[in-house]
């Protein structure tokens, strides 16, 4: 996905078209929590922020990819991972 967004933005951005890509980490979710609990333990401490991202974390990312904000970004892949080494 990564090479796609950087090889399609420039073909679509004299349309006035962005593209850009969102790579979620490690994301507590019902799946998350189904997994055995050292393993989650570990992915929440391999997380800068010691914890690991929520889905609203996601939806607020997209939602600024959305706003007239983001114009200046394109053919970037926005890691939503809380500098997490497990995931995206």
């Amino acid at each position: 996905m990564v090479g796609f967004v950087e090889a399609l933005a420039p073909k679509v951005a004299k349309k006035g078209i962005t593209v850009n890509a969102i790579a979620p980490g490690f994301i507590e979710t019902r799946l998350t929590n189904a997994m055995p609990v050292a393993i989650r333990e570990v992915a929440r401490r391999m997380s800068a922020v010691g914890q690991g991202g929520k889905p609203e974390d996601v939806g607020q990312a997209i939602a600024f990819l959305a706003t007239p904000g983001a114009v200046g970004l394109t053919g970037e892949t926005v890691r939503v991972c809380g500098g997490a080494l497990v995931g995206a």
